[in-house]
């Protein structure tokens, strides 16, 4: 949201935050029965909200009240119900699809309770769900792979058991008392930490065979145990200047801890540093950014049908433990961190100047003698360690933000908005290369006890600019809206948690281009509308200009060894995507019992949404997609509210 990656949204539930701070991501599972309202807020919110430089959503729960309330529901999808997807390839320009869906069931059971335990005073509310999901991920497609005959289709699946506990308590007339327990007990088949199944089974991903360019290993333990806190502040009023104007002002403080993490690892590490290499220790314990103040101002001004508004301010995102898990593992815990690159001299052992392309072939076969194995390093001529570090003055990410816009209420159920947004990344985390030098016309590592120190510095900046515009029209029977968004992303770092690592650690504005996620043109158009005999229908549907990629390639264009860009970041646009899902439902009323039957399509027009578009020069695919986003999947359901 905002023009800002995913992980830098907020995640709250009932106002308190629900984020899993390692990835950014939502930490628990929310059923959607569950959900009484629910608030996205975009840019701009008040003080109130932090730990994110994007967006914010914002869930309540469902309390209970004075009458005793209950849902049972099951939806289920099966692959007989889906259409045949994408089959990865193309013919003569067109492209191919399998025979038929891949085998995958899904079912989803749950329910809930609530009333009252003290009328007017206690209540309860309680609900659980089970999701069962069996699917299948391909291994190996290539002849190589299928000659031994190994597995090409492993089973995958996923069980997840949400629930939840609550209790409100009426205290008085002006204060509530909430207290909410929930959880999520899940189970995953065959589901590595990197997300896929592949990764379960031997290392053999969708390729001819063992010719490796590339080989990054770690040995050493990784068991550490941390503990920190971190400490949020906030002030914020509401002012009525006149009848008219309404101001309202906020100063919020974050102290974010996290990067402290493993500086208790730092000095052991320095000493095995200088006693296997000598020399002086390498790294330093980081410190605590303390000076993060985010002043909030909106001012909204009233004057009949017409609202005028504008917002400001500083949002501060959170340092992700996953930065420090990376320099635990990779770094503070290792006994040996090591990358091979046959492209890069700073990154190949057996390089010579006389002999590039001999060389590059030499590492080629050293990485191939032991496949799929870890290769025998001892028979390289040096294997350098490589270093994942923080920059000791490492500080937490931020945007400044403006908007502007207005509202006007045209009656008869007719509203038109239209706003303007601007928001400036700052402090983004990008790794760069600290260890190169370039002395006499020779590039040559700054400490030749190691082959690379990539440090997480405050490098990274982005920039959107957005012209927002909504039209909403609700009837007795129905409603019907529409939402056009014209909006511009630019970035010097990638879409990743890190940032990922600078291309040239001389000139950042290598990598200065649109932003991944920048989709210039998004169009939502929704309706829904109640017929006679309760029935319903209802659809959205959705238009996203292309996203943008880049174009590589593994060969050197350019003296210096980091990796070459036939093309400038991002100068390449894959395809447009564009959905419509509908919803179709009947009501059944029997005395006080409601049933609900539902029939769902997802992209019901069947339409092709590729992504992942082969960027490299040397590949086969160049240009070309190498996946797609779903076809058409249709699901059954219903609910019985009691």
């Amino acid at each position: 949201m905002n023009g800002q990656r995913g992980f830098s949204n907020g995640f709250f539930i009932d106002g308190a935050t629900a984020e899993w701070q390692y990835y950014g991501k939502q930490s628990s599972t929310m059923v959607q029965d569950w959900i009484q309202e629910f608030q996205v807020m975009t840019n701009s919110f008040s003080a109130e909200f932090g730990t994110a430089s994007g967006g914010i959503l914002n869930v309540i729960t469902r309390s209970g009240s004075n009458r005793y309330q209950a849902r049972a529901d099951g939806f289920f999808r099966d692959a007989k119900l889906d259409s045949a997807p994408f089959a990865g390839s193309f013919t003569n320009g067109r492209p191919n699809y399998l025979d038929e869906a891949a085998p995958f069931s899904q079912q989803r059971l749950g329910g809930f309770v609530g009333g009252p335990i003290v009328r007017d005073r206690l209540f309860f509310f309680a609900g659980a769900e089970r999701l069962k999901k069996n699917s299948s991920t391909i291994l190996g497609i290539s002849d190589y792979w299928r000659a031994p005959g190994l597995e090409t289709v492993l089973p995958s699946g996923t069980e997840d058991h949400p629930y939840l506990v609550k209790g409100d308590l009426n205290v008085n007339n002006k204060n509530r008392l909430s207290v909410r327990y929930d959880r999520s007990v899940r189970k995953d088949l065959n589901l590595s930490q990197s997300g896929s199944a592949i990764d379960t089974k031997e290392d053999r991903y969708a390729f001819g065979g063992p010719i490796r360019t590339r080989f990054i290993g770690n040995v050493g333990p990784a068991l550490a145990k941390t503990r920190l806190w971190n400490s949020y502040y906030y002030v914020q009023d509401t002012w009525q200047l006149t009848n008219d104007v309404t101001l309202n002002l906020g100063l919020r403080y974050d102290v974010d801890r996290s990067v402290t993490v493993g500086n208790d690892l730092v000095d052991a590490k320095n000493a095995r540093i200088v006693q296997r290499y000598g020399g002086a220790p390498l790294l330093q314990k980081t410190g605590v950014d303390d000076n993060n103040f985010a002043p909030r101002v909106g001012v909204v001004w009233t004057r009949g049908r017409t609202t005028i508004r504008g917002s400001g301010g500083i949002f501060y995102d959170q340092n992700h433990n996953n930065f420090n898990a990376i320099y635990i593992v990779n770094t503070l815990l290792s006994d040996g961190f090591t990358q091979f690159d046959a492209n890069n001299p700073l990154q190949n052992p057996f390089y010579t100047p006389a002999d590039p392309a001999g060389s590059a072939a030499a590492l080629r076969a050293f990485l191939a003698r032991n496949y799929p194995f870890f290769p025998d390093v001892s028979l390289a001529p040096a294997v350098p360690e490589v270093v994942d570090r923080l920059d000791p003055n490492l500080k937490v990410s931020f945007t400044a933000q403006y908007s502007g816009g207005l509202r006007h209420n045209f009656g008869r159920g007719l509203t038109l908005e239209a706003d303007y947004v601007h928001a400036d990344g700052k402090d983004m985390p990008v790794f760069v290369d600290d260890n190169v030098k370039f002395e006499n016309g020779v590039y040559a590592p700054k400490d030749p006890r190691f082959a690379r120190i990539l440090t997480l510095k405050n490098v990274g900046t982005s920039r959107y600019d957005a012209w927002l515009t909504q039209a909403q029209y609700r009837w007795k029977s129905g409603h019907a809206g529409a939402s056009y968004t014209l909006s511009k992303a630019t970035s010097n770092n990638d879409g990743g948690i890190f940032g990922g690592t600078a291309t040239n650690p001389f000139d950042l504005t290598e990598d200065q281009g649109p932003d991944s996620a920048d989709r210039r043109h998004n169009v939502v158009l929704n309706s829904s509308y109640i017929f006679p005999l309760d029935v319903q229908v209802a659809g959205i549907a959705i238009y996203r200009s292309a996203a943008a990629y880049s174009v590589s390639t593994r060969f050197q264009l350019d003296s210096d060894p980091f990796r070459d860009r036939p093309e400038p970041r991002n100068s390449r646009r894959g395809d447009s995507e564009s959905t419509v899902d509908v919803r179709v439902s009947k009501i059944v009323r029997i005395g006080a019992l409601r049933m609900t039957g539902f029939w769902e399509m997802f992209n019901a027009l069947n339409t092709d949404n590729f992504i992942n578009y082969a960027g490299s020069l040397q590949s086969a695919s160049f240009a070309h997609p190498l996946a797609a986003l779903d076809k058409r999947r249709q699901q059954l359901g219903f609910r019985v509210d009691f």
